[in-house]
């Protein structure tokens, strides 16, 4: 893949160090959102377009929004992980959070890291607490630069569900994935398993709610192996 121009790279460049400071809270930035109902295979889609390993149980990887940086580079490589405190937390919570800053030598090492990162979040799965909330609306920030052949922005966001004893967790997954659907300038890849009916599965109907013309999402059919002989198209 050919380099892009030294335009090209500062312009990268200044969207990241936006959205590192949480001003994408403000501002509609660039980014492909990988979205669904739990199970529904969002992981394999992250790691066919990233390269990266993610987890494939249910576990905390999918309690918080995960923004991938991917950046093309082949004079040195840097993977970073930090968190990006969400706008209600406290000023000491956000100090603590903001403090997170791993430098990843092996991506074999990301399921450590959200498993770290889980923890200062303070969510179910990685904490003790039996009243622990069970999603976060914090952000880990994962930037992958080397020679990865790709220059974008990568979201995956907990799968959605419909049916919670907490209320809180329905609605803080409900708010943050409109918030990313809502961005004018976000690509939603709506990913639908096989064995699914397309125009009953939540994520479309969100999807024609926040892009009615269809100009900017993707429907990703993933498990096709779970469809059943006979089955019509």
């Amino acid at each position: 893949m050919d380099t892009p121009p030294e335009k090209d790279w500062i312009q990268l460049d200044s969207v990241d160090r936006i959205r590192a400071n949480g001003v994408g809270d403000h501002i509609a930035l660039p980014q492909l959102v990988v979205c669904g109902d739990q199970s529904a295979g969002k992981s394999s889609v992250l790691e066919g377009i990233s390269g990266i390993p993610f987890p494939r149980q249910d576990g905390v990887c999918t309690r918080f929004a995960t923004e991938i940086i991917l950046r093309h580079e082949l004079k040195y490589r840097r993977n970073t992980a930090t968190i990006i405190p969400h706008i209600s937390r406290s000023e000491d919570e956000r100090a603590r959070l903001s403090a997170f800053h791993r430098e990843v030598t092996d991506i074999a090492q990301l399921l450590g890291i959200i498993d770290k990162a889980a923890r200062l979040m303070g969510v179910q799965g990685a904490n003790e607490l039996a009243d622990a909330p069970t999603f976060a609306a914090d952000v880990l920030r994962l930037e992958v630069v080397g020679d990865t052949g790709l220059h974008l922005t990568l979201v995956d966001l907990p799968g959605l569900i419909s049916v919670s004893e907490n209320e809180d967790d329905l609605q803080l997954v409900n708010d943050l994935v409109n918030s990313y659907l809502e961005n004018s300038r976000t690509i939603i890849l709506a990913v639908v398993p096989a064995s699914s009916d397309v125009d009953t599965q939540s994520i479309i109907q969100r999807a024609r709610r926040y892009d009615k013309d269809g100009l900017r999402t993707v429907g990703i059919i993933t498990k096709p192996d779970l469809i059943n002989d006979g089955t019509e198209a």
